[in-house]
């Protein structure tokens, strides 16, 4: 984080690392990075050096809140919030078609606070303060259906399958709620304060975080219930990460330790990864999953 930090500062011309906003999304080959200064996006070319800015659509009163890269690398969105009484709530997908990059802009009526690509990069799903999901053909930036979500759901995140959302339900249990269907199924997780969920690659399981345990656990998205026993990393766990074949999963946190584990048994693999006596809180996959 502080090495990216300070190559940022210096590239983009900043005087204050404390200057650069914490959405900010690196591609998925690792060559180019986006974050958002002062509510303008920065787009950051790591071959060629260079650091360019994605100003607003024009007339639009409006300044950048998040972005990121869908699966591919080739299409990105960007949400804004009104900067002024004439600003408006919208989102910018961006979409590389072989030379030439297409802009489109996706109105909302207010605020977009979670948004996803699916897996094959045809659909981008937002979700408003409005309670509504709204789906997007990524081809032409038309808006293909809504869908409200339901009352007693209180929305976590949405899944990066494009078919579910993580929710809470009003009598404080976990549910997946189907975007499809429109059907709610609680799951046995309870009492978790979660922080975070973590994604394998095919979104078909993800691990829970939460600042209370020490433990992490991988669950079904398809049923909600658990794939692995309380992986015990020994200390708060603040990262998980799983492998590019989704075979392991890599945890770290408030010890000076990272560790792999086996998503099928639940086993930990090799002697825990030790950088130093400082706590170790994010450890990532290369991109081969060799390293």
């Amino acid at each position: 984080e502080s090495a990216s930090f300070r190559f940022d500062a210096t590239i983009a011309g900043g005087s204050s690392p404390q200057s650069l906003s914490l959405s900010r999304r690196f591609s998925p080959d690792r060559k180019r990075f986006l974050f958002n200064r002062d509510g303008m996006i920065r787009l950051v070319d790591f071959d060629r050096l260079t650091d360019q800015p994605i100003p607003p659509p024009e007339a639009t009163h409006s300044k950048a809140n998040w972005c990121f890269f869908d699966a591919s690398g080739r299409q990105r969105a960007i949400t804004y919030v009104p900067a002024d009484a004439g600003g408006s709530y919208f989102v910018e997908l961006w979409r590389e078609a072989g030379l030439t990059t297409n802009r489109f802009v996706l109105p909302h009526p207010a605020r977009v606070s979670k948004l996803v690509f699916t897996l094959d990069g045809s659909r981008l799903i937002t979700f408003g303060d409005d309670r509504q999901f709204r789906f997007w053909k990524t081809a032409n930036g038309s808006l293909e259906r809504s869908l409200m979500l339901p009352e007693e759901l209180t929305l976590g995140t949405l899944v990066p399958d494009g078919r579910m959302a993580f929710a809470v339900h009003r009598e404080h249990a976990f549910a997946l709620f189907d975007l499809i269907t429109g059907s709610i199924t609680k799951t046995p997780m309870t009492g978790l304060n979660l922080t975070d969920l973590a994604f394998g690659p095919s979104a078909g399981c993800f691990a829970t975080l939460s600042d209370e345990e020490r433990w992490t656990r991988v669950w079904s998205t398809r049923t909600g219930e658990p794939l692995t026993p309380r992986l015990d990393h020994g200390g708060e766990v603040r990262w998980a990460e799983f492998s590019p074949n989704g075979k392991w999963i890599l945890t770290a946190g408030l010890t000076p330790e990272a560790r792999v584990w086996d998503v099928s048994t639940g086993e930990q693999l090799f002697a825990p990864l030790r950088l130093g006596s400082k706590p170790l809180e994010v450890a990532h996959w290369s991109l081969d999953g060799r390293f």
